[in-house]
């Protein structure tokens, strides 16, 4: 059995190097059900909240804060899309990209 080019998966071990796959079957007949969350960095939460939740119809799951003014940290989904934003400068690259793949790609923005 060949593995798909995007990873390298040894089941039962905690080093898992897998862009995104839904599903895998590893060769113990084990199937792993798995999500990747991107964090991405946001400079102004007011934005990114309008963006987020009002162009994409994304909704609130729940947002962190250490203290009244600190960096806050949120979740916001649509369905099975997750993404985590930061303001944290430490947690992630400004400027990444994130390419979410669709069989309905205007569904996620209507």
């Amino acid at each position: 059995m060949q593995w798909p080019k995007l990873g390298n998966l040894r089941c039962g071990l905690i080093d898992l190097y897998i862009s995104v796959l839904p599903s895998v079957i590893c060769s113990k007949g084990q199937s792993l059900e798995f999500q990747t969350i991107p964090i991405l960095r946001i400079f102004d939460e007011d934005k990114a909240r309008e963006f987020h939740l009002g162009f994409l119809g994304m909704k609130l799951d729940w947002e962190h804060r250490f203290g009244p003014d600190f960096p806050i940290y949120m979740q916001v989904s649509k369905g099975n899309l997750v993404f985590h934003l930061s303001e944290h400068s430490g947690d992630c690259t400004p400027g990444s990209s994130v390419l979410v793949r669709s069989p309905m790609p205007r569904e996620i923005v209507i």
